[in-house]
């Protein structure tokens, strides 16, 4: 850049507080895409000005009898506030906002007493969340068929010391709008963009959710320092026909059967002693009535739903493919279940504790699989959490 605009030690001060700002909570992992959104935020304001500044050196510089008097007669017929406005706007710059302060300010949807939801947009796809809270950052991954407001008790519990930021997965919530295509992997990308916008480093992860959550671990260990897997549905050796009942109740939605898919999921999930006892005539009238009448945590209805827990079959599925990689995830993790957790669910505890190299397990009495969710016991969960995260974000 000439000088002829005095901009030059002025755009190395507004480089270097741009690049302070996007460093901030980044690893050496993040450098490339940094660097890239450094050059997206930054070309257009200096290239601007090289062009501005190097027009006015040939302005200024010119030697023709004819251009010097054009130009010292129209700099005398401008009117000075007209000059004085461009050298002010000139010199104006606004600092880009950090990515945390970028994703709550610029993409929020509303705020409200349940916290605020942000739309992140950092990734290929936008995905909705909801923030509470002030501290450390924490994802939650809610599992099959839930939204971000089915774990808003449990938000609410640990907002008291972290930043809470509830995904609403793929197809489901605020993001119902978007695919559910992708598999394990794109949800776990989601988790991850959410992540690095938020500068949050600690997952968890109800049922499906603890999968992606697990996956998420996997795929950017230098980002992710915790996480905590409550019951996930990891079918392990022995007990794949355990877990066959996911890809039945997909086969059904395929079919457009919903009542006879919900009425499965009921006799396997639920585990209230009544459930264990009621007749399936019983269970099928149930869910029949579910359908009808019941509303998610959000107010979406449960008929809505239901399909996207294809997209939850599918996770368990392809997760299967994950064990011979859980040796090599080293983040901190917490494994959690509870008294009445299924065999299955117990044996896929059983190999994470065993494989994963920064494990501990923690079994909770009278709790059951969606104890984490607001008709649970959330307040239970979230003060197992706390300590687990607390240790975690330690100094």
């Amino acid at each position: 850049m000439t000088p002829d605009l005095g901009q030059g030690a002025g755009q190395a001060i507004e480089d270097a507080a741009t690049l302070t700002l996007l460093l901030r909570g980044a690893n050496a992992d993040d450098l490339d895409r940094i660097l890239q959104q450094f050059d997206r935020l930054r070309h257009s304001r200096t290239h601007g000005l090289w062009r501005q500044s190097r027009l006015t050196g040939r302005v200024a510089q010119a030697a023709s009898p004819l251009a010097v008097r054009l130009r010292d007669t129209g700099l005398r017929a401008a009117p000075s506030p007209l000059i004085a406005g461009a050298m002010t706007k000139l010199q104006q710059w606004k600092a880009p906002l950090d990515q945390t302060q970028a994703a709550r300010k610029s993409r929020i949807k509303r705020s409200g007493q349940k916290g605020t939801d942000i739309v992140i947009e950092s990734g290929a796809t936008p995905v909705s969340v909801r923030v509470r809270g002030h501290g450390p950052g924490v994802v939650l991954v809610p599992g099959g068929m839930q939204t971000a407001a089915d774990l808003d008790r449990l938000a609410a519990f640990l907002a008291t010391t972290f930043t809470t930021i509830t995904i609403d997965r793929r197809g489901r919530g605020a993001s119902s709008n978007l695919s559910s295509l992708g598999g394990m992997d794109a949800e776990a990308e989601d988790v991850l963009n959410v992540a690095k916008t938020m500068n949050a480093h600690h997952l968890f992860g109800l049922s499906s959710g603890a999968l992606i959550a697990l996956k998420a671990a996997q795929i950017e260990p230098n980002h992710i320092d915790s996480v905590a897997l409550y019951e996930p549905p990891l079918a392990t050796s022995g007990y794949h026909e355990a877990f066959d009942w996911t890809d039945d109740v997909a086969q059904m939605l395929e079919a457009d059967q919903k009542v006879a898919a919900l009425t499965r999921m009921i006799e396997v999930v639920g585990d209230h002693w009544a459930v264990k006892l009621a007749p399936r005539v019983l269970l099928r009238l149930v869910a029949a009535t579910a359908l009808r009448w019941g509303r998610g945590a959000d107010g979406e209805r449960l008929e809505t739903l239901l399909p996207t827990f294809r997209q939850d079959a599918r996770i368990v599925r392809e997760a299967r493919a994950m064990l011979p990689a859980v040796p090599t995830i080293n983040a901190r993790t917490l494994l959690m279940s509870g008294d009445r957790a299924a065999e299955s669910l117990i044996a896929a505890l059983n190999v994470l504790e065993r494989e994963l190299p920064n494990a501990r397990r923690i079994q909770l009495q009278g709790v059951g699989h969606l104890s984490a969710a607001n008709g649970g016991n959330p307040q239970r969960i979230a003060s197992t959490l706390k300590a687990f995260f607390k240790n975690t974000s330690a100094p």
